[in-house]
């Protein structure tokens, strides 16, 4: 999955710019939701239908979308119950899928379960995904002078 850069009208003030990148990120965690949700409805179906065999042996597909679909749950949970303002969350997430995609990389599921195996792959994909993202949400914040910190907030300076 590529992840696009952050295109955003110029002539915002600083705080707009902020509050634009926020919105785009809930945005892009709302569609992977609807992707998620899609690809489980899909898989259902197939499961349900004449050939349920053949559901399994594409289910990495789903697999891959609903471990997306978690992982942008998680940034909407934390989004919502934000209470640090815009520039904190970004920071905030940035470093916690951070630890989350080094801790899967260090520590590999080794379990007896293939499916577990693989389902924990994605997971580390999806968090890798966020962490590509929100990245450039950063980088975007610092192109229009916004200094990024979780101590605080730029976005009152306009």
């Amino acid at each position: 999955m590529k992840t696009e850069n952050f295109v955003i009208d110029p002539a915002l003030k600083r705080a707009q710019v902020a509050i634009t990148l926020v919105s785009m990120i809930y945005n892009r965690a709302n569609h992977f939701i609807e992707l998620g949700e899609d690809a489980l409805a899909k898989f259902t179906r197939d499961l349900n239908g004449e050939h349920p065999a053949y559901a399994f042996e594409w289910s990495h597909n789903v697999m891959q979308s609903t471990a997306l679909m978690d992982a942008s749950k998680y940034i909407k949970r934390a989004m919502d119950n934000t209470t640090s303002g815009t520039n904190p969350v970004i920071w905030a997430l940035r470093d916690e899928m951070q630890s989350m995609v080094s801790s899967k990389a260090r520590r590999p599921s080794f379990s007896t379960s293939p499916t577990s195996n693989l389902m924990n792959q994605f997971t580390a994909s999806a968090c890798a995904e966020w962490l590509a993202i929100l990245n450039q949400a950063v980088i975007t914040l610092e192109a229009y002078g916004l200094k990024v910190s979780p101590e605080k907030s730029t976005t009152d300076e306009a």
